[in-house]
């Protein structure tokens, strides 16, 4: 018996002629075991090879049904943080109008006016996002996407050609029009705007209105610069208008107040006291 490392060959003679069986034995190279065995490839069968497309179908449903289950809430955390982000940026719109308040004896910039002739002396109207950022209060490269005066929530897509002016006329947050008693009329000549005078909203009164919030043209679907208002007991406080609040989030809107805080308002929070129309979209 002739034996080499790691394996055994056994020779047999039969009919003058060797015949080598070839054997591996368990205990060479990295293996230790008390018996040999025949070194032989086996190949794996088709059907383990590949998924069967019965297989495939309920890897396919699995998967549908875990997309139906996690959708709805990745979608509902998506709206809370645009709503977030519309929080935010009201904040920073009502920072910017106190700072313009500052500079012009408590008033805020009427929220669509006559500010400016273009060069065949012309008047041109400026919103009131416009007068800030002519003022600096706001910078001056407002957009349509990423503008702290757009709410996230709005898509400027779907009024395109009305989603941003270097005015500030439209594709901004509304401010109200306000009444006689809040401060002068501006000077925009097709309706009745009024500055806010800023201690005036401060009255017990008054302090319930906002100055401003989500707002919708309701026949071309764009953030309009204004929201119409109206006297407490005016039905009109309750139908609507059309520039007006716009219940975006989660069927509620989101509101500024002169000192800074932010709340909602949902149709059956739209009442006397504070004064708003609201869209029926």
């Amino acid at each position: 018996m002739k034996y080499s490392a790691g394996t055994t060959h056994f020779f047999k003679s039969r009919n003058q002629h060797n015949t080598q069986l070839f054997l591996k034995e368990k205990g060479g190279a990295g293996e230790r075991g008390n018996f040999f065995s025949r070194e032989k490839k086996f190949p794996l069968s088709p059907a383990h090879a590949h998924f069967t497309l019965i297989e495939l179908l309920v890897v396919i449903a699995i998967i549908a049904i875990l997309a139906a289950i996690l959708l709805p809430a990745l979608q509902s955390a998506r709206e809370r943080g645009k709503t977030t982000g519309c929080i935010s940026n009201m904040k920073n719109v009502v920072t910017a109008l106190n700072m313009y308040a500052d500079n012009n004896k408590d008033l805020f910039p009427a929220a669509y006016s006559v500010y400016g002739k273009n060069s065949s002396g012309k008047d041109i109207n400026y919103g009131w996002a416009g007068i800030l950022s002519i003022n600096g209060e706001l910078p001056r490269s407002q957009r349509a996407t990423g503008a702290a005066t757009r709410c996230p929530a709005w898509d400027p897509n779907i009024s395109s050609s009305y989603a941003w002016n270097y005015r500030g006329s439209y594709g901004t947050y509304g401010v109200i029009k306000g009444i006689e008693e809040f401060g002068p009329r501006g000077t925009y000549p097709n309706d009745t705007i009024y500055h806010i005078h800023r201690l005036t909203m401060l009255k017990a009164e008054y302090k319930k209105i906002p100055l401003g919030g989500d707002s919708i043209h309701c026949r071309d679907l764009y953030q309009a610069a204004y929201i119409s208002n109206s006297r407490p007991g005016n039905a009109k406080a309750l139908t609507g208008g059309n520039r007006s609040l716009h219940m975006r989030h989660n069927k509620k809107a989101n509101v500024f107040y002169i000192d800074g805080h932010v709340s909602n308002l949902g149709i059956a929070d739209i009442n006397d006291e504070n004064w708003m129309t609201y869209a029926k979209l």
